[in-house]
């Protein structure tokens, strides 16, 4: 039987990792998300390099040059976990993934990865339907990536907005809606719908 990798994404602060932590009970997997490995670097870097002040040039800067070292290191991450012998969890990964999850091309390395090391791989897309509640947390846990984002709220929706809409036109990740009346528990029930759903069109 394969194992499984089950990559969840969506925008900052929604609750990624606590649906993944009850998800792991479930499925028994190891939750590895992009935050818990880059984080620190990404946050020194920017401080080192007068990032702290939010303007459209840093905000160009990390997504052209520190977002795309952040992910290559999960990347290595997970493969390094999959190839891994004698490991018998599976393994969740959680980032935005707000790019990913549109390109086909992407989609298809990962795919190949896992079944080259005896997994599936499940993509899944979390939209919390209150925006009020993604800004807080993010005024909440003070990140330095996230200055440009809180200062910049319009026009950052406007552009997840793009992107959430090239995700759906994709058809990938199954796209799942949640809220503040909804407990962890029950996104977590619509994360394995959505994974025996991704089972029955293998």
């Amino acid at each position: 039987m394969h194992k499984k990798i089950v990559y969840i994404g969506g925008e900052p602060g929604i609750g990624k990792n606590e649906v993944a932590t009850l998800l792991s009970y479930d499925i028994n997997a190891r939750i590895v998300s992009k935050d818990s490995i880059t984080a620190v670097f990404s946050e020194w870097f920017l401080s080192q390099n007068n990032c702290l002040v939010p303007d459209n040039e840093q905000i160009f800067f990390y997504e052209k040059t520190l977002c795309p070292l952040e992910y290559e290191q999960l990347d290595y991450f997970a493969t390094s976990q999959m190839e891994q012998e004698g490991n018998s969890q599976n393994l969740i990964l959680t980032a935005p993934f707000t790019n990913s999850f549109s390109d086909s091309e992407w989609i298809n390395i990962q795919r190949l990865k896992a079944e080259l090391n005896g997994h599936d791989a499940y993509f899944v897309f979390i939209i919390h339907q209150e925006a009020h509640t993604v800004i807080n947390t993010l005024k909440e846990r003070g990140n330095h990536r996230d200055a440009w984002k809180i200062a910049n709220w319009s026009e950052y929706r406007s552009i997840v907005s793009k992107k959430i809409n090239a995700i759906h036109s994709a058809k990938h990740a199954k796209v799942i809606y949640t809220n503040n009346k909804e407990p962890v528990s029950l996104l977590r029930d619509k994360i394995l719908a959505a994974m025996d759903d991704m089972d029955k069109g293998r």
